[in-house]
């Protein structure tokens, strides 16, 4: 299973990090998998992109994204992202989670 977590901070997204493999299908043809990264790639690099500082690794099926100064773009781009995987979610809850903490 995909785990998705947003941690947020009055309201603020903070971090995001995405982990794990769908399961829905066999490797190269997992389309829950495919969605997933997509769009957490596509909204990384949107940030990056933006110029929005922040700090992220990622290796074999794990993404970790800190924002260091979040402001409205990367709020809202980061809200695309947090919406975009519940969507996926409701569809496929049995390949991911998607998670909110707050501080």
């Amino acid at each position: 299973m995909i785990t998705a977590r947003f941690k947020k901070r009055e309201k603020q997204i903070k971090s995001y990090s995405i982990e794990g493999h769908a399961g829905f299908s066999n490797l190269g043809t997992d389309i829950v998998c495919a969605a997933v990264s997509a769009l957490s790639t596509a909204l990384t690099n949107a940030l990056l992109d933006h110029s929005i500082e922040l700090e992220h690794t990622q290796d074999n099926g794990l993404l970790r994204v800190w924002l260091k100064s979040p402001n409205e773009v990367s709020q809202i781009l980061c809200d695309t992202l947090e919406q975009g995987l519940k969507s996926i979610e409701m569809n496929y809850p049995d390949s991911i989670q998607v998670v909110e903490w707050h501080e």
